[in-house]
């Protein structure tokens, strides 16, 4: 029997599409080998250690300004907080992202750190653990410096760092020392920055932000109230649309990017939407939590300089999967280190934790550690309470007649702008 052209490819596609549905529990089954408590441990060895830090700083004759140039207002994540999402597309959950502050009060800074990991269905085509940390000055939270670790795919791996001289107003980066405005930030400490302003439906405000080797000023317009639910119940929300514009004060209009805020002090995160070509890519916040009162209490305790503070000895962890860059967690260790200035301004405790290999900083640019002095650093032993969201306190706005259904942002009157 003789077949045409057009029936041949239709029965191909059937067996590919069959072929593909028979598959994907095979690729779905791994969602459920972790869950982002476990996926948060997978990067914990990448960050640079404290003394190559200090050891930039000194390089570039950076000093943390003593007292901050500026001083804000407590927020709440400065005693610590952790926020996890769960990322998803239509119907494929393509990983997780967890959002963590953590003080430090013997460097009077706060570690703000950002893991991207992907999973299931998504690792099988893209895997993805990215480690970005922004140390900001815990009382100004500008930033002091910004690192991350991007291990993409099966061959892609980098590791950058950015030195901030705000008091200069330079940023020094491997190859280049571009001048920058007053207080910019990085793309992880200017959410948290966006987090200390106050704003409703019709308010606009702006940050400047460095970002891909460029000075940029993030524009942010509140156009709406709404609602999520999370937990099992309705939260308020405040929704914003961050929105890039260049040196010559062009705005780029092709990302469409939204963040929902909680309509309270906190402004958490609830939700982080990026609209792509088909659908949009969607973060939403599955879990917020804080250290509890005792743990908040021992951290804010200053560190003696002559006190060497010894961790508990971990059991080391599963060996992960092939293609991760750390093959096993190692016990954990603290290495004494001679006390001298640190990026974030105050000497550097006795007890600082470095990492286990080699530190890469570009494809040039190394720093080696001794393997057996410095192991990699401990799994975090903070037990966190989970942070009450407030429930909606009205109904949400909706769009003003005759726009399409669409807010109106040219209207705002009122401008927050630094």
């Amino acid at each position: 029997m003789t077949i045409d052209r057009y029936t041949y490819r239709v029965r191909c596609a059937a067996a590919l599409l069959a072929a593909a549905a028979a598959a994907f529990p095979l690729f779905a089954a791994d969602e459920e080998d972790f869950n982002w408590t476990e996926a948060a441990q997978f990067v914990d060895s990448l960050p640079f250690p404290q003394k190559f830090m200090d050891s930039l700083a000194a390089v570039h004759n950076v000093t943390a300004p003593s007292p901050p140039l500026r001083s804000l207002p407590p927020q709440s994540f400065s005693k610590g907080e952790m926020l996890a999402y769960d990322i998803g597309w239509s119907f494929v959950k393509g990983g997780y992202v967890i959002l963590t502050a953590t003080p430090d009060p013997a460097r009077r800074t706060l570690r703000l750190g950002a893991k991207a990991l992907s999973r299931g269905f998504v690792s099988t085509f893209y895997r993805m653990r990215d480690y970005a940390i922004s140390t900001v000055d815990a009382e100004g939270l500008y930033p002091l410096f910004f690192e991350e670790h991007l291990r993409e795919g099966k061959h892609y791996k980098a590791n950058r760092w950015s030195l901030y001289d705000h008091a200069k107003k330079i940023l020094h980066l491997k190859d280049r020392s571009p001048v920058i405005a007053e207080f910019t930030n990085d793309y992880l400490s200017v959410l948290y920055m966006a987090r200390t302003r106050k704003f409703a439906p019709g308010d606009t405000f702006s940050l400047p932000f460095f970002v891909d080797g460029k000075l940029y000023s993030l524009g942010f317009s509140c156009s709406k109230r709404a609602t999520m639910d999370f937990n099992g119940k309705k939260v308020g929300c405040l929704v914003t649309q961050p929105q890039p514009a260049d040196d010559k004060g062009e705005f780029n209009r092709k990302k469409r990017l939204e963040i929902w805020f909680s309509d309270d002090e906190d402004k958490l995160p609830m939700r982080i939407k990026a609209k792509i070509a088909i659908g949009s890519i969607v973060a939403d916040l599955i879990y917020a939590g804080r250290p509890k009162a005792e743990k908040r209490a021992a951290a804010s305790a200053p560190v003696p300089k002559d006190t060497a503070k010894k961790t508990d000895t971990l059991k080391p962890l599963p060996t992960q999967k092939a293609g991760d860059t750390l093959k096993t967690f190692r016990e954990a260790a603290v290495k004494k280190e001679p006390s001298g200035t640190a990026v974030g301004g105050a000497a550097a405790p006795a007890a600082d934790t470095l990492r286990a290999d080699t530190v890469q900083a570009g494809p040039d640019e190394t720093v080696a550690t001794d393997t057996a002095k410095a192991p990699g650093p401990p799994v975090s032993k903070t037990s966190y309470e989970t942070i009450e969201v407030k429930d909606a306190g009205g109904k949400p706005e909706t769009a003003p007649s005759g726009t399409g259904g669409k807010p109106e942002h040219s209207g705002c009157s009122r401008d927050n702008s630094y």
